[in-house]
Order: C-alpha cells, then sequence, then structure tokens
C-alpha cells in the first residue's frame, strides 16, 4: 500500500513539473539587486496562482504534429490544498486529426491526511468543437501522516527547484527593450539556463523524489555526467519531464522573466524548449516509433503566467459541472 501511495504522490510530481548561487544583494549590479528580490519574495510565498501553456510544433515527414496543454493552477503551502485544470489538445499522428481531452485534480489536508480528487473527461475528437464533460470524482485518501507530509514536500520542493535554477542563472539575464512590453512598470529580462544547474538542480531538488519512490538508488556519488545520462540515457521515462528534461539540450535553454519594477513580482515566464524537445524528439519518440521519420521541431514555448502571489486564503472543492 505504501509504494502504491508513494507512485501517486509521485504522479502528482510529476503534474506539478513544468523553471542557486551564493550571492547577496549588497554585491551585485543594479539588475541583480531586481532579479535578487524577486527571487526572494519567491522564496518567502504561502500561495499562488497561475495559468501554465505549452504549445509544441513538431513535423515527421509529412506529418506535422500540433499540441497546447492550457493549466489553470492555484496552490497554498500552509493550510496544504492544491487545485488545477488541464486542457489538453494534440494531433492523431497516425489516425489523423485532433483530440482534446480535460483533467482536473484538487488536494486538500484534513487533520494528518490529504483527501486527493481526481476526474477526467474522455477523449473527444476537437473538430467538433464540443467542450469535453468532466467525469465523476474519485477520491484517494493519502495517509498515514508520513506520506500525507512527502505529498506537500513534493510541492515545496518542485517550487523552490525553480527559483534555485533561476538563481544559479542569475548572471545570464539582461534587460532587453521591444515591443512585447507594453507596461513601462514592466522589466523584461532574457537570459538561459546551462545545462550544469540544471543537473545540479536534479540533483538537489528532484532526484530524491525517484529515490523515495523505488524508482532510482540512492546515490551521493554521482557526477553530472551520471546524472545527465541516467535523465537522457536511461529507460525510465518518468524523470524525463520538467526539469530534468531541460538536460536533452546541450546548449542553454533560453528564459525570459517579465518583473514588476515596483513590487518586484514576477508577472510572466517564457521558456524556449524548442531545442530541447528536438534532441528528445529524437532520442525518445523516435525510440518508440523508428517509423514516424526524421523529426523537425520547429516550436516548443513553456509560458507561465502568474495571476496572484500571496493572495489566496483558502481553494475550496470544486463544484459538480
Amino acid at each position: 500500500m505504501k509504494k502504491q501511495l508513494i507512485l501517486i504522490l509521485i504522479f502528482l510530481f510529476l503534474l506539478n513539473l513544468s523553471g542557486c548561487g551564493n550571492k547577496s544583494i549588497s554585491d551585485t549590479s543594479g539588475d541583480d539587486k531586481v532579479l535578487l528580490q524577486t527571487f526572494d519574495l519567491l522564496s518567502k510565498i504561502n500561495s499562488y496562482e497561475l495559468t501554465t501553456s505549452r504549445v509544441e510544433s513538431t513535423t515527421f515527414g509529412d506529418k506535422k504534429v500540433l499540441s497546447q496543454m492550457i493549466t489553470e493552477q492555484k496552490i497554498i503551502f500552509e493550510p496544504f490544498a492544491t487545485w488545477s485544470r488541464t486542457d489538453s489538445t494534440s494531433t492523431r499522428i497516425f489516425e489523423g486529426g485532433q483530440y482534446r481531452s480535460l483533467r482536473e485534480v484538487y488536494q486538500v489536508l484534513n487533520d494528518n491526511q490529504i483527501d486527493l480528487f481526481m476526474r477526467y473527461s474522455p477523449t473527444e475528437d476537437a473538430a467538433t468543437g464540443n467542450e469535453p464533460v468532466l467525469g465523476e470524482w474519485q477520491k484517494i485518501t493519502i495517509s498515514p501522516k508520513e506520506q500525507a507530509d512527502l505529498a506537500i514536500d513534493m510541492v515545496r520542493n518542485n517550487f523552490d527547484a525553480q527559483i534555485y535554477l533561476l538563481k544559479s542563472n542569475i548572471d545570464s539575464f539582461k534587460i532587453v527593450e521591444n515591443d512585447e512590453v507594453k507596461d513601462e512598470n514592466i522589466l523584461k529580462y532574457d537570459g538561459y539556463l546551462e545545462q550544469a544547474t540544471i543537473l545540479e538542480t536534479y540533483q538537489k531538488y528532484i532526484r530524491k523524489i525517484y529515490v523515495e519512490g523505488k524508482m532510482l538508488t540512492d546515490s551521493e556519488n554521482l557526477t553530472l555526467e551520471d546524472l545527465k545520462n541516467e535523465i537522457t540515457g536511461g529507460d525510465l521515462l518518468e524523470i524525463k519531464v520538467g526539469i530534468p528534461k531541460l538536460a536533452y539540450s546541450e546548449k542553454p535553454v533560453p528564459i525570459s522573466l517579465w518583473i514588476d519594477k515596483n513590487t518586484f513580482a514576477l508577472k510572466k515566464v517564457t521558456v524556449d524548449e524548442t531545442l530541447v524537445m528536438q534532441s528528445y524528439t529524437e532520442k525518445e519518440i523516435l525510440k518508440a516509433n523508428p517509423d514516424l521519420g526524421d523529426p523537425i521541431v520547429s516550436k516548443a514555448l513553456l509560458t507561465y503566467e502568474i495571476k496572484s502571489i500571496d493572495n489566496l486564503k483558502e481553494i475550496p472543492m470544486p463544484n459538480e459541472e
């Protein structure tokens, strides 16, 4: 039973995976001071609400695959509660056409256990234009307290990993000015994520989750090359997502941040995963489908729109629809 619960927790961890330096504010440049203020603000928050979108376009010979995933998410760390709703559309590469589906997940801490609710829609033909209909809630109770604590730690761990990764690459960020920024109070920073920092973040924050789930063995002596081979060369698909997946790119991964210069609030993040997905598709997708033809990934863009920070007091159970 314990192993089953851990696997459920890892499943939820995967749903959250979407992005440290020892600098202090006093010994950094003006640009870095704004970034460090933002990262410091994020490290102290108790709740946030955001919308994540992932858009990808890949061509295999004469077949074009388009996919889009939009996730609305609310998280409160204490008292613990989370909600997410994901709307996915993707090309049926062999059958033709596109399918669409919805998924909704709600978690809340009650006493020393977590009540987890999930519901899904049947996969539907997107061409019909019909809204997918979510099914009935399925409930799973996560207990005892040790398992509930692990679920909470996973959510926080993933959030801390993203901040750590940003701080590790703070020297790469530069202010840019272009037509994308319409609000004079918003500063845009362009930077990149180095592969070494991606692997370090994986080792420090993420790998331990899979060790706890008995999917990886514990080891403190892994080199960066070992970690890279574990992700990109192994057969464990569960670790080839989120931050670890970025390690597929041999080149730095471009990232942009939009920050309110008055409040230091992070408003938007974009991660260009085109090179990541090019390498991933060549190594993983063709391994399972060798007859697809050589892939060309023309777009893989991940966007976070932060709707609120520290404004949520509770996340009520969604009503049946």
